[in-house]
């Protein structure tokens, strides 16, 4: 059976002499895995498609429940990552957490453009990680159904007087209830703040509130690691 995935490559693992082993994040079917043949000899016409970050179209067939890469029509392969180490760095723990949240078989195009849109911006020059990655993190957690609770206590339901964030609780907690959680983090009422109206902007609108998230990314972006790091299955990737 043959079909045709608009895919990102999340993961490439050399196999055998010449080929690979591919962790694709699909719009269509979620993740899966698929082997290209003899793709690492030097005049394979999949050479280029089977390299980490590449999008594209791939044309798949499925035998015996296994899926192998038969060509692919490429997109665009985020050239640029390769050009700053942190970017670089930064686009594999999106990859990374994209593909533990992309369930197999399972409808994938909001996580998936997300995706797209994350790279692209990581790919500008002078790109603010720490901005990017935040609303990456946070408009997956909503997407995923782990919207983090910040406009009121997730003990006590208070909506006043927010001054701690606990990442295993989900949200955010008042200073009474902070004494119950020793995991708590102090943050600035800003920062609980932005991550409430984060989640409301639509996934293409990182552009319109850059300058905002470059003030705050430092405060952020740790909070949102803890709290995505309680859904994954694998530890996430650190970041340069």
């Amino acid at each position: 059976m043959q079909h045709k995935l608009l895919a990102v490559v999340a993961r490439a693992t050399n196999y055998r002499d010449h080929d690979r082993i591919l962790t694709l994040i699909t719009r269509e079917r979620g993740r899966l895995t698929a082997t290209a043949r003899g793709c690492r000899k030097p005049q394979s016409k999949l050479l280029s498609c089977t390299q980490s970050f590449c999008y594209g179209e791939y044309e798949l067939q499925e035998r015996d429940g296994r899926f192998y890469v038969r060509g692919c029509d490429i997109h665009e392969i985020f050239y640029d990552l390769r050009l700053d180490p942190k970017a670089l760095s930064a686009a594999a723990f999106a990859t990374s957490v994209c593909e533990q949240f992309a369930n197999p078989e399972e409808d994938n195009a909001r996580h998936f453009a997300l995706l797209l849109r994350t790279l692209s911006y990581l790919c500008q020059k002078n790109a603010d990680i720490q901005g990017i990655l935040s609303f990456f993190l946070i408009k997956l957690l909503d997407f995923s159904g782990y919207r983090p609770q910040v406009d009121a206590c997730v003990l006590c339901g208070e909506t006043q007087g927010l001054t701690h964030y606990d990442a295993q609780m989900g949200g955010a907690l008042c200073a009474l209830c902070a004494r119950q959680a020793p995991r708590a983090k102090r943050v600035k009422p800003s920062t609980l703040e932005a991550m409430d109206a984060l989640v409301e902007v639509p996934s293409a609108g990182y552009p319109a509130i850059a300058e905002q998230l470059e003030a705050i990314g430092a405060d952020l972006l740790p909070l949102c690691r803890q709290t995505i790091g309680q859904y994954c299955a694998r530890k996430l990737p650190e970041l340069l």
